[in-house]
């Protein structure tokens, strides 16, 4: 998946399917971008990264999409005078991404050294979740069906 379909009417859009894409307000783009490619194995080719040039704030990137198995988060930079602070556990914002599975994914995210903040845990509605932190302290839960070895 990638963007979401669009068609052009005249001078107005269409948006064919509904999809989301969170939002997370970074301090510098380029490295949360990298993070997400290197640690969690998000896709993020260089022409999803747009630069801001002179014009932007601070100029550099300003903006980028990463994306993983139909998932889609965008990555703005916030302007020099706003702080970055998106809160600590258990009240941390950020996002929840529904996964098929949980296991390989743990495994993945310890081998590419990402700052995993919750352990595989089943939670009290049924998912079994993980919980990692980027660069920007942004929590990013990923939730899934049990594994059958947490049903009994």
């Amino acid at each position: 998946m990638g963007y979401p379909e669009v068609r052009q009417e005249g001078q107005s859009m269409e948006i064919a399917n509904w999809e989301v894409a969170p939002v997370l307000r970074v301090r510098d783009v380029r490295a949360a971008a990298a993070y997400y490619r290197d640690k969690l194995g998000f896709d993020c080719p260089e022409e999803s990264i747009i630069d801001g040039g002179e014009s932007g704030v601070n100029g550099g990137a300003i903006y980028a999409f990463v994306r993983r198995d139909g998932i889609q988060l965008h990555l703005g930079r916030v302007k020099t005078d706003q702080p970055v602070e998106p809160g600590a556990p258990p009240n941390a914002l950020g996002a929840y991404l529904y996964v098929p599975e949980i296991a390989s994914l743990y495994e993945e995210f310890k081998r590419r050294g990402a700052d995993i903040v919750q352990e595989p845990a089943v939670a009290f509605y049924g998912l079994e979740e993980i919980a990692i932190a980027d660069l920007d302290g942004y929590i990013v839960t990923f939730g899934a069906p049990p594994r059958a070895s947490h049903e009994d």
